[in-house]
């Protein structure tokens, strides 16, 4: 059995259980259940197994080197390349980051990472908040 759990527009975290037909899968129960009773604004909806759901979410899913670099605007993209260029530990940080399967934005590395970014003026505080919101 799972448990559909999602994110209201109001910011509450609410869930989602049904009935699963017998000869339904458990892909096919949750994209029904997702389809019939999650409202469609909805955000963070995941499905989680009933047996270890415990009340809270799972954590976000961390966001990949590009999705990460993305939530900022290509003129601002182009900054942070243009400081890799010109500077051999910026590159060499930027390197490690891409080379990740994921960008943990809890880890020290990537909040000094960021910081040195806007110690530098290439990104102001808005960007930090930006790339380091979870």
């Amino acid at each position: 059995m799972q448990i559909i759990v999602y994110q209201s527009a109001g910011g509450s975290t609410c869930t989602v259980t049904g009935v699963q037909q017998e000869d339904e899968s458990d892909e096919a129960f949750v994209a029904r259940m997702i389809d019939t009773a999650v409202p469609p604004d909805a955000t963070g909806v995941h499905a989680v197994d009933a047996a270890t759901y415990v009340g809270a979410p799972p954590p976000p899913v961390p966001p990949s080197p590009r999705e990460w670099l993305e939530r900022l605007s290509p003129t601002k993209q182009a900054a942070i390349a243009a400081a890799g260029m010109a500077n051999a530990a910026t590159y060499l940080w930027l390197m490690k980051a891409m080379g990740s399967a994921s960008i943990d934005v809890t880890l020290p590395e990537t909040v000094a990472g960021v910081a040195a970014f806007v110690t530098a003026g290439v990104i102001d505080a808005a960007d930090q908040a930006v790339l380091l919101a979870p």
